[in-house]
């Protein structure tokens, strides 16, 4: 969150972002919001955002900016904000509702905005359904963005970006061909000593297929690039620090864990301990 938080503000609540301005120095609330506040079922959205807006108002005794980021499809007839009429008594609650599907590309694509980047993979994800070449297409699209038109950001910012734009643009099917092609596009928008240190989410897609139908498919990458999965995990020894940081800050973005998982390359314990205080 502290690396990524005023990304993630100007993005998702520009009220409020111009209200505090960037000269205002956060202060962070080392706590979370009780368990229970997870615990109350299922539910429509707006029903479950009040109550974590009841929670959060109850744990820190202030009326909490909400902010709903909508990543996948949700149900048809859905409202955006929550509504309780009963026995005389009305409670209406509207927040900020970000849904990915309907934000601009060129807000998505703005200046040096990390966590757009992110949601603008997401939303490719969701244009492309399950229409390959598409994904495919998509997948090329923020690779090169990342690792071309981005050069000057970080490899952890660029690493895991891209690792993310891979795990929500994979292939649904086995399609090793449209695999290759995207990791020799990839080669070549990279530099040097990034080819050196990047994993691709790909890698451990097709190696847990290949594992599952009793075959090494997980090996074609190591073959093509003359590398083994220990060379590439003790490359990237060095990096983990910055892993650790980045898959931290884009969990305080809201950013799912499933996602953080795939696109980190951290283990599940990992990440879900990321998420403790």
């Amino acid at each position: 969150m502290r690396r990524y938080f005023w990304d993630a503000l100007a993005l998702l609540a520009p009220e409020l972002y111009e209200a505090a301005g960037t000269d205002m120095e956060p202060v962070w609330l080392e706590q979370e919001l009780p368990k229970g506040a997870f615990d109350m079922g299922g539910g429509a959205l707006p029903m479950r955002m009040n109550r974590y807006k009841n929670a959060a108002e109850g744990l820190f005794g202030q009326e909490p900016v909400g902010i709903a980021l909508i990543v996948g499809r949700r149900p048809k007839g859905e409202g955006t904000f929550y509504h309780s009429k009963r026995f005389g008594t009305e409670v209406v609650y509207r927040y900020i509702n970000a849904d990915v599907s309907l934000m601009p590309d060129a807000l998505l694509l703005q200046g040096e905005n990390r966590v757009a980047r992110v949601l603008y993979a997401a939303k490719l994800a969701l244009k492309s359904g399950k229409n390959e070449e598409a994904r495919f297409q998509s997948l090329c699209e923020v690779a090169e963005e990342i690792w071309v038109k981005r050069r000057s950001w970080s490899f952890e910012d660029k690493e895991f970006i891209s690792r993310a734009a891979e795990y929500l643009l994979r292939p649904k099917g086995d399609y090793k061909g449209l695999y290759a092609d995207y990791m020799a596009k990839l080669k070549k928008f990279m530099k040097k000593e990034d080819k050196k240190m990047y994993k691709s989410v790909l890698e451990d897609v097709y190696r847990d297929r290949g594992r599952a139908e009793g075959r090494t498919e997980g090996r074609l990458e190591g073959r093509a690039e003359g590398r083994t999965e220990g060379r590439l995990e003790g490359r990237l020894e060095g990096r983990a620090e910055g892993r650790l940081e980045a898959a931290r800050n884009f969990l305080a973005n809201g950013v799912p864990p499933d996602i953080v998982i795939k696109s980190s390359g951290l283990d599940r314990d990992t990440v879900l301990s990321l998420m403790k205080p």
